[in-house]
């Protein structure tokens, strides 16, 4: 019981508040706990003291006396009547919640409750909340009253429970929707539920929440029951299923329906289906769906001591489909035997070619402009070495204080060739010319015009010196215009009438204009990516020349370009050597092939002939990188072929459900040996029968194409049980099954390996 003091707080408080309702409620408390008080104190102050059964009965409360009669009733019951007891407590507590709903629903006043002689509802739902405890605290809380508790709840609400069942061929989703009607209501009626939400007197002082209202605890039993009846069906018909997968004519129909019956309605199914027709390959079930389900079964069968042969089998013979398919496409490309020296050498060739090509075509195109030039100056001294001979006395200064004799040779015979040029005044065109291509050739490292001399040495001056000669042919045909025969447009005199004699300072233009266009591709060639495919050759003595850059080099740089520098390369190779750049790309393909037909020793002798993964990696499917690398070199038409490979080989690696541990056999055997016994036994035969049949129908490439199409067929029509016996009968055989071009079954007998 709350103090004076406590409720005078709280008056306090309410006060404050402006809350008038909740103040007047406090205030009429406070008033007779007061006067209750009052009389108390007199009676007391009377006698002074409290007797002995004053003392007796304020120790003893009517809930311990009731307590005790309860527990005293329970114990004289034999377990019948308990469990009677409890099915008439169920029944009761249905009818006690139909009645507070109604009295919840319909509210009465107190006045008309009295007048018809009925108790109130707070009243009722007081009597009722306390009835449930007493017969918790005593009979409720044995066996037999619980369990006749809930068969009386259950069938006090039977009629819900069979309304709520649908009519047969009903959907699941009508099933589960009036199973959660009906499951709503059963769970409304079947309790009713403690008063809650209202603002009391003991709340008002303490502060304390009143807790769910009624509304909110009636509609979480119904959002309970509607739970749990909606889910009934949903479970039964689960059920019913399993049952009937466990028939053996139905098993296989029904594992193709589950795990493919989607997947193969997505796009993925039929890209897989166009994607073994192009490539020949013969795909599983679940590499052709991508159903993951099928795919972890697949693996499975492939990881169990009882299928791992069988399904080895099957994965063999789309192994070697996919070794065809990539040699087929290496020979679209080339059909020559190669390998990295050979196709390295061959590039080397012909990128130096190219270079020394453009060079002769320097040379050639020159001697056939000068020559024309000559016979028209005739034996004309008209090329002076000025820059030449400015040159010469430079690169003399740069070795007048270097001490020793290379350097000593090396100012002789710069001098030397200053002394030569300074003997004639001016020099024909061809002999400057040819002073030039020497120059030129000394340049490139394939001439010599000093002697014990570096050959990066030599290489530098010459190509100082051709600069200087080319500058001197230059401004020597710029002086022919100001000279009095030569000038374009000159007339001159002879025995029969005037000649046009000028032009020839044009045609000299002309010629040096050509020269320097070679000269120019030629060093743009030394700087691009060709450069770096041709190494330089050292001659050592007179009886051997090393090249610095091996051929097998050569691929591996080719590998590590760009896409705009692979497109460079290959547009002159396409054109000066296209059989080599084929070459070269089927080198790619074998290089990965070979990679992935390599196996580890730890994988024993019998292996599969291909490694999908290992393939798609070597050749750098993975890479976005590697991946434009690759659109650059092939054609769109070699590369779609690239792509299907990379395509079959990822659908062929997907190990989904696999035990990358390598522990999965291991773990077979040994659960088998730890717990070996009938029940074990019948448990283990189902499973190794089940792998079994998967990798059966994984090994007969018409089965796969049946799995495939039977997902595909109405479930009650005739192909589909036609398809269904079929794969039933293939599955279940020990013999190979194939399906001639006219669709009529073969048995060919052959012994499992």
């Amino acid at each position: 019981m709350p103090t004076l003091d406590k409720l005078g707080e709280a008056l306090k408080r309410a006060d404050a508040a402006g809350n008038t309702d909740d103040a007047r409620q406090l205030a009429q408390a406070y008033a007779q706990i007061r006067g209750s008080q009052g009389g108390q104190q007199s009676d007391v102050s009377n006698s002074g003291v409290m007797t002995d059964a004053q003392i007796d009965a304020s120790n003893r409360t009517p809930e311990s006396s009731a307590a005790a009669a309860q527990q005293a009733l329970t114990d004289s019951m034999s377990f019948g009547d308990r469990f009677i007891a409890g099915v008439g407590h169920g029944m009761t507590r249905v009818g006690q919640a139909l009645e507070q709903l109604n009295r919840r629903a319909v509210p009465t006043s107190p006045e008309l409750d009295a007048f018809i002689g009925r108790e109130s509802a707070p009243a009722f739902e007081s009597r009722i909340a306390g009835d449930e405890r007493r017969y918790q605290q005593g009979i409720g809380k044995t066996g037999a009253a619980f369990t006749g508790s809930l068969v009386g709840n259950v069938a006090a609400t039977a009629p819900l429970g069979i309304a709520s069942i649908p009519a047969r061929g009903a959907g699941l989703g009508v099933a589960a929707l009036r199973g959660a009607v009906g499951g709503g209501a059963a769970a409304a009626i079947s309790d009713p539920v403690e008063a809650g939400g209202e603002r009391t007197l003991s709340g008002l002082i303490t502060g304390q929440d009143p807790g769910p209202s009624f509304l909110q605890q009636k509609a979480k039993q119904a959002g309970l029951g509607a739970l749990a009846g909606g889910v009934v069906p949903i479970i039964g018909r689960g059920l019913m299923r399993g049952v009937e997968n466990l028939v053996p004519s139905n098993i296989v129909n029904r594992v193709a329906n589950v795990f493919t019956k989607n997947a193969n309605a997505q796009p993925f199914a039929a890209e897989g289906e166009q994607l073994a027709a192009r490539t020949g390959i013969p795909f599983t079930p679940g590499q052709v769906s991508g159903a993951k389900m099928q795919t972890g079964l697949e693996n499975l069968s492939r990881q169990s001591f009882f299928s791992a042969d069988k399904a080895f089998q099957a994965d063999t013979k789309t192994a070697n489909a996919a070794v065809d398919f990539i040699n087929r496409t290496m020979g679209k490309l080339s059909p020559n035997d190669v390998s990295a020296e050979s196709v390295g050498q061959r590039v080397q060739d012909t990128v130096r070619n190219v270079v020394k090509s453009i060079a002769n075509n320097r040379e050639a195109t020159a001697a056939r402009q000068y020559g024309a030039i000559d016979k028209m100056l005739g034996d004309t001294p008209v090329v002076r070495y000025n820059k030449t001979a400015d040159t010469l006395r430079s690169m003399i200064g740069e070795y007048e204080d270097v001490p020793g004799q290379a350097a000593a040779s090396m100012r002789a015979q710069l001098q030397g060739m200053l002394d030569d040029i300074a003997k004639k005044p001016a020099y024909t065109l061809s002999s400057a010319q040819k002073a030039r291509s020497a120059y030129g050739r000394a340049a490139s490292g394939s001439a010599d015009v000093f002697k014990d001399v570096k050959t990066s040495e030599q290489a530098r001056i010459a190509k100082r010196l051709y600069g200087a000669m080319s500058d001197d042919i230059e401004t020597s045909a710029a002086a022919l215009d100001a000279g009095p025969r030569f000038g374009p447009g000159l007339m001159t005199q002879t025995d029969g009438a005037l000649i046009q004699r000028g032009g020839v300072a044009d045609m000299w233009r002309k010629a040096n204009e050509d020269y320097r266009n070679y000269s120019k591709l030629i060093d743009a060639t030394e700087a691009s990516p060709l450069r770096r495919l041709v190494g330089d050759k050292v001659d050592v003595g007179d009886f051997l020349t090393v090249n610095k850059l091996p051929p097998e080099k050569v691929v591996s740089t080719l590998g590590g370009m760009t896409p705009s520098e692979l497109k460079m390369v290959g547009n002159v190779m396409q054109r000066q050597a296209p059989d080599v750049w084929q070459d070269y790309k089927r080198l790619l393909v074998k290089n990965a092939l070979d990679e992935a037909q390599t196996a580890p020793a730890s994988m024993g002798a019998n292996t599969l002939p291909l490694n999908a993964a290992k393939f798609v990696s070597a050749m750098g499917g993975g890479k976005p990188a590697k991946i434009a690398q690759m659109k650059a070199l092939f054609t769109p038409e070699e590369y779609s072929q690239i792509d299907d490979a990379f395509n079959a080989m990822r659908r062929l690696g997907d190990k989904f459900g696999a035990n990358y541990s390598g522990t999965a056999p291991a773990a077979e055997m040994l659960g088998l040996l730890r717990g070996f016994g009938i029940k074990t036994a019948a448990s283990a035969g189902s499973q190794v029968i089940g792998l079994r049949k998967m990798a059966n129908v994984m090994l007969n490439a018409d089965g796969r194409r049946a799995v495939v199409e039977l997902s595909r067929l109405p479930p009650q029509s005739r192909q589909a049980a036609s398809l269904a016996g079929y794969i039933t009968a293939l599955a279940t055989s020990n013999q190979g099954v194939d399906v001639s071009s006219s669709g009529q079954v073969q048995q060919n007998a052959r012994k499992q390996q």
